[in-house]
């Protein structure tokens, strides 16, 4: 997604009804744990190749990685280069981001 708030990668992850835990880049979900902020990292750091190879020039990406409908979210120790929310969340979190930038930017 690209917008007056910057670029974003939105990776999805849906796990209904159960309790996701986050500390750095380990996520478990019911005690398991996934790879889930790995894969966050990976479409942010595609998405930051393909658009600086386009263009010519070094494009900062924001990496979100959105749980649909978890029991709950517990964030330990947030992930370094990845924004984890829910999905009822996403929206008024990128409403309230600051414009990076402008209309002839984008």
């Amino acid at each position: 997604m690209v917008g007056t708030a910057g670029v974003f990668t939105i990776t999805t992850r849906n796990h209904p009804g159960l309790d996701v835990v986050v500390s750095g880049q380990t996520v478990l979900v019911a005690g398991t744990k996934v790879a889930h902020i790995r894969a966050a990292e990976h479409d942010l750091g595609r998405a930051e190749r393909l658009l600086g190879a386009a263009l010519g020039e070094s494009i900062a990406v924001c990496g979100l990685l959105v749980f649909v409908a978890p029991e709950s979210i517990t964030l330990r120790n947030v992930p370094r280069d990845v924004q984890v929310l829910e999905s009822s969340e996403l929206l008024p979190w990128l409403e309230v981001q600051p414009d990076v930038f402008d209309v002839a930017e984008l």
